[in-house]
This record gives C-alpha cells, structure tokens and sequence, in this order.
C-alpha cells in the first residue's frame, strides 16, 4: 500500500489550488461613484410688505419743489393744511402772497400735488395725495406716504393766515397780521404781531409778543403741552390770564414793574393799563410768563 503524502506537503497543494481558483472568477466589481443630491427647493415666500426708510439711511430718495406766487390784497387769507410735514409763516414785504414747499419722497410712488386756487376771500393751498396721511418711517407705506413735505407762505402785512398741521411744527415769525395755528401733536413758535389763535392738543407752544396790538385778543391753547410767554417790557398795556393745572410760573426783571394775581390753577399778570388781553390755557402743562 502506497504511502500517503505528508501534511506539509498537502498544505501547499491546497494553497495552489485556492490561488489558481481565485484567478478563474469574475473580477470584482468597481467602486460606485456618491450620488450627488440635489438642493432642497425653497418654498416661494409671499412678497414682503413694503416699508419706509429711516430718513437718515442712506436709501434713495426723491427731492422736489413746488413755488407759486400771486397778488393778495389787506384783508384776504390764505388756508393752509398740511397733514405731511411743518409750515412756516413769514412776512414778504410785497403785495404778493408767495408758496413754496420742499417734497422729499422715501418711495417709487407719486409723491403729493400742490396747488393754490383762489377762494372766497383768498386763496387755499391744496397738497393732494392717495393717503391722507403720512406713514411712520420704517413702517407700511402702503398705508400712507412715505416721506415729507414742508410749506413755506410769505404772506403781505395785514392779511390773514390760517395754518395747521397733524404732528408737525408751525413756526410764525415777523409777520404782521392775523394768525390762527393749529397742530394735533406739534409744537408751535410765533413770533409776530396782531391778532393769533395758537392751539395745540399735545405740543408745547413758545410766543414772543412784541408791540402786542390785538384788533380783538390773542389766545394760546394747549391739552398737555407746556406754554412760554415772552413778554416786551416796554409794552406796559397788556393783561394775561393764564389757567391749567400744571405750574404758573410769572418771571421778570427787576426794572419790570407788573402787578400779579393768584388763585386756584389761576395767574393774572398786569402790566400798566392792562388794556390788551392775552388769554393762555392749558389742561396739564406748565404755562411760564416772562418779562425781562
């Protein structure tokens, strides 16, 4: 009987064998290339509400400017009413009402139109736009305009104003007529003569009379804003009456000579005859008279 091969020798035939199998397969495959995913798509957002810029970014913005001019006679008048912006009231030293305004738009869309058309008695300044009112910068304009417009009158001597705003400021200086000013929450300055009526809901009114020769009275209101009286110390005819119930504070110089009266949420300041009367009130707000 033939001997069997030994183990090492038989390790290494199976070893061979293993090897020349392994050539015969098929070969292995090649590594599949990642899958390149595509983007998530982005739902389409609805358009967003458009807002007003701040004025002082340096968004784009539009300028514009209105001028007219035309006769006025003693006696006429010229209403005014300017829900988006402040209005100013000078003295021309003609016989020509002038208008002007500064028109700065925050948005594509059409700013306000001005135009004066004469009136019973005078002229009225119209400023025409989609929204009565202005939108708060930053805010939906949409709803109202965005941006301003200021309005400047000149106007001759002995004619009469009639100016208001909503928020914004009247400022009244060396015109010599009659005035009647009034803003829902703006403050008002006057600084003329003759006849004024200065009524402000919220805002705080300054007055320097000078030479004070009401044809009837001048008269300042406010609801919670502050009044300062100027007096001129050489006009020695003149009698306020203040009313609120904030302080009422009289200060003059020591070469004034005025007498005072006091009572509850009551001031009356006199000064020589006291024929002129001015009539200050105020619901809450402090009321100052001055005479230095």
């Amino acid at each position: 009987m033939d001997s069997l091969p030994n183990p090492a020798f038989r390790l290494l035939a199976f070893s061979f064998v293993s090897i020349l199998l392994a050539g015969c397969g098929e070969p292995a495959p090649e590594p599949a290339a990642p899958a390149v995913e595509s983007p998530p798509t982005e739902a389409a957002e609805p358009p967003a509400a458009r807002t007003a810029p701040d004025p002082g970014s340096t968004g784009d913005y539009v300028l514009s400017n209105f001028k007219w001019d035309g006769p006025m006679r003693a006696g006429e008048s010229v209403t005014v009413r300017n829900p988006y912006g402040g209005i100013r009231c000078r003295r021309t030293g003609t016989d020509e009402l002038v208008v002007s305004a500064q028109i700065q738009s925050f948005t594509d869309g059409p700013a306000p139109v001005i135009d004066v058309v004469e009136a019973q008695g005078g002229y009225v300044v119209r400023i025409d736009h989609e929204h009565s009112g202005r939108a708060e910068f930053g805010g939906d304009y949409d709803s109202g305009f965005a941006g301003r417009v200021d309005v400047t009158v000149l106007l001759p001597s002995r004619t009469r104003a009639v100016l208001s705003t909503e928020n914004d400021t009247l400022r009244v200086k060396g015109f010599n007529g009659s005035v009647s000013a009034t803003t829902r929450g703006g403050d008002i300055s006057y600084r003329a003569k003759g006849d004024f009526e200065l009524t402000t809901d919220s805002g705080n009114v300054e007055a320097f009379i000078d030479d004070y020769r009401p044809k009837k009275s001048g008269e300042i209101n406010t609801g919670t804003g502050n009044v300062v009286v100027v007096l001129d110390p050489e006009d020695a005819t003149v009698s306020v009456r203040a009313e609120s119930s904030g302080k009422l504070v009289f200060e003059r110089g020591e070469d004034v000579r005025a007498g005072q009266n006091r009572g509850k949420e009551r001031l009356t300041v006199r000064m020589g005859g006291g024929e002129r009367e001015l009539k200050v009130s105020s619901e809450s707000g402090n009321i100052t008279i001055k005479a230095e």
